[in-house]
Order: C-alpha cells, then structure tokens, then sequence
C-alpha cells in the first residue's frame, strides 16, 4: 500500500514538474521576442544585437558590408564586426535607419504574442498576430533563446 502511494505521488509531483517546466519555457521564449522589439523601439540597439542569432547577425554584417562596397565605401566584414560588436557609428546608424523602416513599436502595439509550437529543445516558432506578418523562429543556442530575425523574414 505504502509503495503505491509513494509511487503514484513520485508521478505526480514528475508531472507537476514537467508542466511547469514547460510553461516556464514557453515563457522565456514569448519574453525573448517581445525584449527584442522592447530593446529596438527604445533605442537600446546592443540590447536587441545580444539577442540576435550568430546567423542573423551574420547576414545584418554581409548586408551591410555589400551597400558600403556599393557605395565605394571600403570596409573589412572584420572591422564592420568590431563596429557592431563596440556599438559603434555603423551599428547605430544602421538600427536607426532600420528601426525608422520597420517601427518595432507598431509590432509591440499591434499585434499579440502566440507561441505556435517548440518544435525541439532547440527550434521555437511565434505568430505575431497582425496583419501581413510571418511567424517570429527563435532558437536555443548558447545556452539561451535567441531571436533568428533575418532566419525569419
């Protein structure tokens, strides 16, 4: 009778465990996207860089090197990194222009925050629902959700 008991109450509480584990999970992942956005329409662009995947981040320097080439501008993709790693006039000159574009706070004002699904421990997806939008992926990388913004759109 007692091994019963305690066998049954060891399940339950692993089940109590479990749903909030999961509930604390889709948490983290709706709050990473929505500091994201928080982050750009504040200004706060080193915010918003730390959360961006190693991809994101990568296709933002490539694009940015590409139109300064364009421009007879000539930059190293290494020194536009260390500019946007440092904060720097490049990095804040392009999330100003992209922010004047994009308005992060129409997305914060309109639209409401659904998580479609974790596909895997390391792959979330996010509707934003308002019009015309794609769904927001983030992804568990280094230990934390980061936001694949250009993986994205």
């Amino acid at each position: 009778m007692k091994k019963g008991f305690f066998l049954s109450s060891f399940f339950l509480l692993l089940s109590l465990f479990c749903l909030c584990t999961a509930i604390d999970e889709e948490f983290v992942v709706v709050d990473t996207a929505e500091r994201f956005f928080k982050a750009l329409r504040d200004g706060e662009y080193s915010v918003a860089w730390g959360l961006l995947t190693p991809k994101s981040k990568e296709i933002i320097i490539s694009r940015v090197h590409s139109s300064l080439k364009k421009e007879g501008v000539k930059a190293e993709k290494e020194e536009i990194r260390r500019d946007f790693e440092g904060g720097g006039p490049l990095f804040k000159a392009y999330w100003k222009g992209f922010c004047e574009e994009f308005r992060p706070g129409l997305v914060l004002d309109r639209c409401r925050w659904e998580l479609k699904e974790v596909k895997s421990r390391d792959k979330a997806v996010i509707l934003l629902r308002c019009r015309a939008t794609r769904p927001l992926k983030l992804f568990f990388l280094e230990g934390k959700w980061l936001v694949g913004f250009e993986e994205s759109f």
